[in-house]
């Protein structure tokens, strides 16, 4: 799938909970991860939610290409890949725009979205009603472990959803 036929396939979800099942988008919690939180990301700039959670967040594709060439190969933090990525899922652009309450749960241990560039990430976003979880010894894909989830992540998202 081409990045613009995922963000029109999530805003058609969207609008099916809402006219299909009678939940307005500012009931909807977006929920992204990986390159899903692009696509959570792109979708709350289209239109009202009740609130997004993001976990294992990317700023962009350019970025953690970046970020993994210089850790794996040595290549300078400067390095640009623009020119030759078509498919950004830009968040880090779209970010400061947005002002719903957020959850961006990160793992320190992620080998392939830095957890510095997931903080700068949650530093752009807008408003003041948003939290970032670190799980210190939590890689890319296993942020969301029942451990976690009952320690964590679960009471994390009812403060969210309570405040």
């Amino acid at each position: 799938p081409s990045e613009t036929g995922l963000y029109r396939d999530a805003l058609a979800a969207s609008q099916h909970l809402e006219k299909a099942l009678g939940v307005p988008g500012t009931d909807q919690v977006l929920l992204g991860e990986s390159i899903g939180s692009a696509v959570a990301v792109d979708l709350a700039t289209r239109r009202p939610f009740r609130a997004m959670v993001l976990y294992s967040a990317i700023p962009s594709v350019p970025r953690v290409f970046r970020d993994l060439l210089a850790k794996t190969a040595g290549l300078p933090t400067d390095f640009s890949s623009d020119g030759w990525i078509r498919q950004r899922y830009d968040s880090m652009a779209k970010a400061p725009a947005l002002t719903l309450p957020l959850l961006m749960v990160h793992g320190g241990q992620d080998g392939l979205a830095a957890e510095s560039s997931a903080r700068e990430l949650f530093q752009a976003f807008g408003g003041r009603g948003k939290r970032y979880v670190a799980l210190p010894s939590a890689g890319h894909n296993d942020v969301f472990t029942p451990g976690n989830a009952e320690r964590t992540i679960l009471p994390a998202i009812a403060e969210l959803l309570a405040g």
